[in-house]
């Protein structure tokens, strides 16, 4: 567990002499600052802009008409520019504003133009902005608000680590993450002054810290990579602890579900579509819209590189095949959910008056249960067959407006009171 670490800028006279410095144990570098080779990719931002592009205009965004049960993290999900330099969460004339001062008024204009383009929404209401003059930051490539932090003790849970360092400055998002025995926490602050300062004094300290780039720009960047790609693939961050499989899936749309990688309990989960369009629906309706689980708006992200889907899965999709199984029977749940493990990960079963619904998190699952399950002699005579995905059913929100642009299409090209003919019957 971490010990309670203070910054030396919160050191005084009176509680000098009872200072103790964080011992954090030196572990293998990933970066070049120990003298050592460097295995991890290094650090840079976009290079400066012009003079005369950098002055107090057109740097800062201020984001009106924001929800009060909305968290500042989810304000910042919606912004697809950066590197972002300082995000302030004020309260002026009683009503709550989120100012965002960006490094380059490149990626000032670029964010305005994305949020008016798709008209963003956070929780249920439409975000308005304003132009305000701030002050240009001071030009340093080697600044973020984004810091990665490696140790292989534990750092507790993400709100231990956060209260940890909350004394260099208000917190963005903290991510952890186990990779091969090597621990690794992501953070990212408020303000790009407060990520320069907690990597110096946590390198000094002995701990292993790096830059990482913006978030905010990290998503941009990734989402070009993507479409360029046509990737497959979405992260989804920010989920609540509570939350199980099934309620994941209830809240994914725009298209067939390849596979899902979600452990309960974690806060991150991969999501693989069938398709690269219905993985750009989905994230456009995250990012744009929204996707809420227990009151919580899901950070979603898209992968620059997905791989591909074996031709043979691809083409027994072709064919109509999904991770959804329908039994036209009445069975067992609970002999069919224990059948059912052994073709893979299940992820629902619903029970009918006269069918059995079984949904897998991987169509690999599903299609090999399509195949074994009816040999298998509690199932002799039964029909099996492969459903559509419910995951492949667009948002509600997305209906009613197709619905509404229908009858107002309708209504201009049939005039009002006119009365249709009855449709001919073929003979």
């Amino acid at each position: 567990m971490l010990r309670c670490f203070v910054p030396r800028r919160y050191i005084t006279t009176s509680n000098a002499a009872s200072y103790t410095r964080l011992s954090i144990p030196r572990l293998r570098r990933f970066s070049s600052f120990d003298g050592g080779t460097p295995q991890w990719p290094p650090f840079t931002t976009p290079p400066e802009a012009l003079h005369n592009m950098r002055t107090s205009h057109g740097l800062t965004v201020c984001l009106h008409n924001i929800h009060p049960d909305a968290q500042t993290c989810e304000v910042i999900d919606t912004i697809m520019a950066g590197p972002i330099y300082r995000v302030e969460d004020l309260i002026e004339n009683r009503a709550r504003m989120v100012a965002v001062t960006f490094f380059d008024t490149k990626d000032a204009g670029a964010f305005v133009d994305d949020m008016t383009r798709h008209k963003t929404e956070l929780f249920g209401r439409r975000l308005a902005f304003s132009w305000a003059r701030g002050t240009a930051p001071t030009w340093n490539p080697n600044i973020s608000r984004s810091i990665t932090i490696w140790d292989r003790g534990k750092f507790g849970t993400g709100p231990e680590l956060a209260e940890y360092l909350r004394p260099f400055g208000p917190i963005d998002r903290v991510a952890l993450l186990d990779e091969n025995g090597a621990d690794r926490a992501f953070v990212t602050f408020l303000s790009s002054e407060s990520g320069y300062w907690a990597l110096r004094e946590l390198q000094e300290a002995g701990a292993t810290v790096n830059f990482m780039h913006d978030r905010s720009y990290v998503a941009a960047s990734s989402r070009n990579k993507a479409i360029e790609n046509c990737s497959q693939s979405v992260l989804i961050r920010g989920i609540p602890p509570q939350t199980t499989t099934s309620e994941l899936f209830d809240v994914i749309r725009g298209g067939a579900v390849y596979r899902l990688a979600f452990a309960p309990g974690r806060d991150v989960a991969f999501v693989h579509f069938a398709e690269h369009t219905s993985a750009a629906y989905f994230l456009e309706h995250a990012v744009y819209r929204g996707v809420h689980l227990h009151g919580r708006r899901l950070n979603c992200l898209f992968l620059e590189h997905s791989g591909t889907i074996p031709r043979h899965l691809a083409q027994s999709f072709s064919l109509g095949a999904s991770r959804c199984l329908l039994i036209e029977g009445v069975v067992n749940p609970d002999m069919l959910r224990s059948d059912c493990e052994h073709f893979g990960q299940v992820e629902n079963i619903t029970v009918s008056e006269t069918t059995t619904s079984v949904s897998f998190v991987n169509i690999q699952h599903g299609i090999t249960a399509f195949r074994l399950l009816p040999k298998r002699l509690s199932y002799e005579g039964l029909r099996v067959r492969f459903v559509k995905d419910p995951c492949a059913a667009p948002y509600d929100q997305d209906m009613t407006r197709a619905q509404s642009l229908q009858d107002e299409l309708s209504s201009l090209l049939i005039p009002p009171g006119t009365e249709m003919p009855p449709p001919k019957r073929s003979k």
